[in-house]
């Protein structure tokens, strides 16, 4: 239960809540009443939200279909959860409106996962960095100033938002009112060479202990030829797809069978090995695509994430090459 901070205002607050959220009075009846002005009302209600006195919850239309994919998801590929976002009417399965209908969907479900972690991981991709621009503000959570957003991986380039890891991490810390820390190292530079500088031993040991701590890891997922792969060279991409690269989590290519990639890059990419993903409590998968649903399959089999929120385009298409059956 939320501790709201005490205050010579609470009783006040409290009145303008009950008589608005409950008893249905208009702004400008409440002001009436309590002989103040519409904007002083108003700014209470925006505080009592703030602080917690009034919690807002809005429910997922129901819908029994999607429950059933869901559920023949997470039992074929031992998932812990599976949520998946409507397409609605008129869409037509391509991939902006996947991302949008993802990124929708995570806005709301992740508040309350983050809610009951300590340190959340942060990794990069379209469909995150969609879903921590449309997350809203959480500011009820700055009572608990211990919860931590940490980078999981260095950034990449210069231009394209969805891999400025620390951008995202100071967003949701923003948001949710929390510390973060940053890492302040490039993934790839120079069309895809490994950044390769001498570090002193305490360059990552900071970002290290946080990693050792994660209860809680967002992350997206590639393909062969997404976007990553302009940031790859050549030479490097012609290793990946001869050994059967079918996606990504954090820059480190799987094969079929969720094996590592053996390319060269993965040992000096500054970032998270994902193999330790699977000691962390709840790793959250955003991903959508027709070209990303056997990446989903191995990676979820491999074990590098127990949480999937994909699309229902996506979600059937999935069952389809695993054999399943939604009903």
């Amino acid at each position: 239960m939320i501790q709201i901070p005490r205050s010579l205002d609470d009783s006040l607050m409290h009145r303008i809540a009950v008589m608005y959220y409950i008893e249905n009075l208009s702004q400008e009846q409440i002001s009436v009443r309590v002989d103040l002005s519409r904007p002083q009302i108003s700014r209470y209600l925006k505080r009592a939200r703030e602080v917690g006195m009034v919690e807002i919850k809005i429910n997922e239309p129901h819908d029994e279909k999607l429950d059933e994919l869901a559920s023949g998801i997470k039992r074929i590929l031992g998932l812990q959860e599976v949520v998946i976002a409507p397409l609605g009417r008129g869409r037509s399965g391509v991939f902006p409106e996947l991302l949008d209908s993802i990124a929708a969907r995570a806005s709301s479900f992740l508040p309350s996962l983050i809610s009951d972690s300590n340190v959340i991981g942060v990794g990069w991709g379209r469909t995150l960095y969609k879903t921590v621009l449309l997350v809203d503000n959480h500011e009820q959570y700055a009572l608990h100033k211990d919860k931590l957003f940490v980078p999981l991986i260095g950034g990449i380039g210069q231009t394209a938002p969805f891999y400025q890891v620390n951008n995202m991490v100071d967003r949701l810390a923003e948001k949710f009112g929390a510390r973060r820390v940053f890492f302040n190292l490039p993934a790839f530079v120079n069309g895809g060479e490994i950044y390769r500088q001498d570090l002193s031993p305490n360059s990552l040991s900071v970002i290290e202990e946080h990693w050792a701590k994660l209860d809680l890891a967002i992350v997206g997922l590639g393909t062969p030829r997404g976007a990553l792969t302009a940031e790859i060279e050549t030479s490097i991409l012609e290793k990946l797809r001869s050994q059967g690269a079918v996606g990504d989590i954090l820059g480190q290519f799987l094969d079929v069978e969720g094996k590592i990639c053996e390319s060269g890059m993965e040992e000096n990419l500054a970032g998270l090995p994902i193999s330790r993903l699977k000691k962390v409590k709840r790793v959250v998968c955003l991903s959508g695509g027709k070209e990303k649903v056997n990446g989903i399959v191995v990676a979820a089999r491999a074990g590098y994430f127990n949480i999937l929120i994909t699309d229902e385009f996506t979600a059937r298409s999935i069952l389809e090459i695993t054999g399943g059956d939604c009903g």
